[in-house]
């Protein structure tokens, strides 16, 4: 698996969030809506999982 950056993996959230112009979004809404990293990069449990990044992000998470 490639490494990326909790940083970018962020801004790539907050990319997706602001393009359905909402502060809330959930991981299936990122991943179809142009989100650049997969599902095992941006969920990785390892880090906190997706919700951690978007509450870094300043964003809420929605459940699927």
């Amino acid at each position: 698996m490639i490494e990326v950056s909790d940083d970018m993996k962020i801004i790539d959230i907050q990319k997706v969030a602001h393009k359905l112009n909402s502060n809330r979004i959930s991981l299936e809404e990122y991943l179809n809506n142009g989100g650049n990293y997969s599902r095992e990069i941006v969920d990785d449990l390892e880090n906190g999982g997706f919700s951690n990044l978007c509450a870094l992000a300043g964003l809420k998470v929605k459940m699927d």
